[in-house]
């Protein structure tokens, strides 16, 4: 990625319908937090070993699945350059306000996402490992999450990928078709983001504020009642 911010929005694609989350390992607690970022910058993912060519892929494809769900900017910034620096390497232990004041000023934006590759390995069947947090940059807390282990070998990853080939990709891979995924890197990581963009909601399903109070204050009556 040769350009300090790569704006994915039209990387955008056909995306199938949103029918709930992937069944793996990700935090969401207050959705409607999300309808109030309008920004976000994504540092590459580091790549612990992995090879510069899939940790790119994955980072692509990573931007690609949140971006279709069209909640937010986001704009793809590569780890090499200078700006990215401000960018600590202990992050996930939490941020201190002058961190989050640098990263805000360096990047000009709402929310910084950050994530590794870990544990891939494309033989004999492909896995790997990623962690995603996106980062409040105002409030410092982690307002969304990723952090699972994908394996082909795993009965329960082949048939969610052979699920996500038939309703996304169908053709082209003749005559191995699904297992495409098992065997290519580069079709597993579009697999793996496609689970996690699934863990988000897209735009028209954000809780408002006003819902949030409602349904708080509904729950608060509720619970007095039940105790009179």
């Amino acid at each position: 990625m040769a350009a300090v911010f790569l704006c994915v929005a039209t990387l955008i694609g056909c995306q199938p319908a949103y029918q709930g989350p992937a069944p793996i390992s990700f935090s969401l607690s207050q959705p409607e937090t999300l309808g109030e970022v309008n920004r976000v910058v994504f540092v590459a993912l580091d790549s612990r070993g992995t090879s510069p060519e899939l940790t790119e892929e994955m980072t692509l494809a990573v931007a690609h699945a949140i971006q279709s769900r069209q909640l937010f900017r986001l704009d793809v910034i590569d780890r090499s350059e200078y700006i990215a620096r401000v960018v600590p390497e202990d992050y996930r232990s939490g941020l201190t306000l002058k961190q989050m004041k640098e990263m805000r000023d360096a990047f000009k934006c709402d929310a910084v996402l950050l994530g590794t590759v870990t544990n891939f390995r494309p033989h004999p069947r492909t896995q790997l490992g990623l962690t995603l947090s996106l980062l409040d940059l105002k409030m410092g807390r982690q307002i969304w999450g990723v952090d699972h282990f994908w394996n082909t070998s795993d009965k329960a990853v082949e048939k969610r990928g052979q699920a996500y080939f038939n309703e996304v990709i169908r053709t082209g891979f003749e005559p191995i078709n699904w297992r495409i995924i098992q065997i290519s890197p580069r079709e597993f990581a579009k697999f793996v983001a496609f689970e996690v963009g699934s863990t988000l909601p897209n735009r028209a399903q954000l809780p408002t504020r006003s819902e949030v109070i409602l349904d708080a204050t509904l729950e608060k009556m509720r619970k007095t009642a039940k105790n009179l």
